[in-house]
């Protein structure tokens, strides 16, 4: 179980830990006024974690952009492009392909997907990742363990893992190999806000035929991709507003919808409430 652990603040990238010297060596340092986004290399697993501020990661999957509290999990073939805030600090860990099925037994594969932490769980992941980050120096033959990490992770990402039980397959491991793909299909979603995906695009991109997907989805899920992705734009646009980044005859077209009053209501079928009662919980 190979790691490196990598923190992005601002527009630089400073590394910090683990795993073997070559790849940590893969990993580009802009210098100090270079201003440049940070590229993770193919072939890396990664976990990120926003501390403060926001950072935007762009990634095969698509563009997400981090606020504090915020964890992304991306699969190996991400190659995620790294450019924070200017106050934006976000830390993670690079991992080799078998890290995170490999935490020990009883444990829970990791699996590529975003959420967010709460403040306990975000002071906790921030410690065990600062002993990874401290537990090597300059010494690239010292080991340093990322399962404490991972493991926290792996309790975050319970629901997400409950539903490899519904996905589709003769065993746990193609139950665990359809669930990935779908979480896959989900970042895809989270990371396209701007229009609708269809589900046959969502299947070429994750390498499954179109009705296998759809059945698929709609077992682990309870509900459609395209329910799935609505639901995802509209709660991306309804935060827009709460926050004050956008009126709501700005969010309509950002997130795929010609008019704002379609916007609306498409937003109250799906949530039960109007966009402006939602915004003032």
């Amino acid at each position: 179980m190979n790691c490196a652990a990598v923190a992005v603040v601002g527009p630089r990238l400073s590394r910090y830990a683990g795993g073997t010297a070559r790849q940590c060596s893969a990993m580009p340092i802009p210098g100090d006024s270079s201003g440049e986004p940070v590229r993770i290399p193919p072939g890396v697993t990664t976990l990120w974690m926003q501390l403060r501020g926001t950072t935007v990661i762009q990634s095969a999957e698509g563009r997400f952009e981090l606020r504090r509290g915020g964890w992304l999990m991306l699969g190996r073939a991400a190659e995620p492009l790294l450019q924070a805030g200017h106050l934006g600090m976000c830390v993670g860990v690079c991992m080799s392909a078998d890290t995170p099925t490999a935490l020990g037994a009883g444990a829970s594969p990791l699996y590529p997907g975003m959420g967010r932490m709460p403040r306990g769980d975000l002071q906790m992941a921030t410690r065990l990742w600062r002993r990874i980050a401290g537990g090597r120096g300059t010494d690239v033959n010292r080991p340093t363990d990322p399962r404490p990490l991972l493991l926290l992770m792996a309790e975050l990402q319970r629901d997400i893992a409950s539903r490899a039980a519904r996905c589709p397959g003769p065993s746990m491991v193609r139950k665990h190999h359809v669930l990935t793909c779908l979480q896959n299909a989900c970042l895809f979603m989270h990371g396209h806000l701007e229009r609708p995906v269809s589900a046959r695009e969502l299947a070429q991109w994750v390498g499954l035929p179109t009705r296998y997907f759809s059945e698929a989805f709609l077992a682990a899920y309870d509900q459609s991709p395209q329910q799935f992705g609505t639901r995802v734009r509209l709660e991306h646009a309804a935060a827009r507003v709460r926050r004050g980044d956008m009126s709501v005859d700005e969010v309509a077209p950002a997130i795929g919808f010609k008019h704002a009053g379609t916007f609306l209501r498409a937003f109250r079928a799906s949530f039960g409430v109007s966009l402006g009662n939602y915004c003032a919980r």
